[in-house]
This record gives structure tokens, C-alpha cells and sequence, in this order.
């Protein structure tokens, strides 16, 4: 699974045909990848953040309807929609930098929390840091998707944020 949704190479008719015949025997769902020897991933810092997780790579992908297949079928398997990684960022931060509406509307519908920013950093902005990046390390869902300029699904996390009303894609 791994394989199938990380670079180079992803690829969702892999991951589809994997998660067709995972058998998921545990409370938790899939959540993270397992190790080599099936155990579940281990966990960073104050135990409750992994370094990769499947949804996340799957809100990856580069086709919105690639993406949102897999996820739906991670969902299905247990996969949080909420799940946090390392440096903050949940499967909601992904599919927004990647433009992917359809995916956030189906997130949103799922329970993401629309208003969670990535982990806090602190910058010094006279050391000419990069907008992009100090907006990837701090972002909400919203300013991510202002910053890449994704405008329908901006307007899909301002509906969800009670902010304005419009149609979903």
C-alpha cells in the first residue's frame, strides 16, 4: 500500500486492489502504515502523531477522482479523516494544496474540521523564508487554499466554516 500511493509511481488502481483484500482486524482501523512485520506504525513525539498515513497519500494523488475513490474505500476500511501526522497537517490539508473539491466536499461530509491549522512554527520574515512554505507549515485548510489559488474548494471550507454558501462541485 505503501508503494501504491507514495512517489514516484503512485498509483490507485494498486492501492484500490490492495485495500479490496485488506482485512483490517484491529480497533483502530488503517491508520498508518504498518511495519514489515504487520505491526502498526510507530508513533512520534507525544504518541499520538505518525509520520505517514495512507489517507493522507491518498489526498496526494493527482487526480481528484483517483483520490477520492481511495480515500472513500480508506474511509470504508477505518481511516480517521481527522488523522494528524508529524507536522500537524490532517488528510484535509493535502487535498486542499492539491485542488482536489471533490475530495474536500466528501471530507468535509466525513467530519474534517474545516478551521484546524498545521502545526504552529515561528518565522523570521526578514530571513526572506519562502510565502509558500511558512503557509504550508501554519495553514488552515482556507489559506491553503488561497495560497495555491483553489478557489472551489476554498469556497467549499468557507460553507463549512459558515462563511458563505455555495454549491459543491
Amino acid at each position: 500500500l505503501d508503494g501504491a500511493l507514495s512517489p514516484p509511481g503512485r498509483s490507485p488502481v494498486c492501492a484500490l486492489a490492495i485495500l479490496d483484500a485488506w482485512m483490517v482486524d484491529d480497533d483502530d482501523g488503517l491508520n498508518g502504515y504498518p511495519d514489515s512485520c504487520g505491526d502498526m506504525p510507530t508513533v512520534l513525539y507525544d504518541d499520538s502523531k505518525i509520520w505517514r498515513n495512507p489517507l493522507h497519500d491518498a489526498c496526494c494523488l493527482d487526480d481528484d477522482a483517483d483520490a477520492l475513490r481511495v480515500a472513500k474505500k480508506l474511509v470504508a476500511l477505518g481511516a480517521r479523516v481527522d488523522a494528524t501526522i508529524c507536522d500537524g497537517e490532517r488528510p484535509l490539508h493535502n487535498a486542499c494544496a492539491r485542488g482536489h473539491a471533490q475530495l474536500v466536499a466528501f471530507l468535509l461530509r466525513e467530519g474534517a474540521d474545516p478551521a484546524t491549522p498545521g502545526e504552529q512554527f515561528q518565522f523570521d520574515d526578514e530571513a526572506n523564508i519562502d510565502y509558500m512554505l511558512q503557509l504550508n507549515a501554519l495553514g488552515t485548510p482556507l489559506e491553503v487554499c488561497e495560497a495555491y489559488g483553489y478557489e472551489d474548494c476554498a469556497a467549499l471550507i468557507r460553507k463549512a466554516l459558515g462563511k458563505a454558501a455555495p454549491t459543491e462541485p
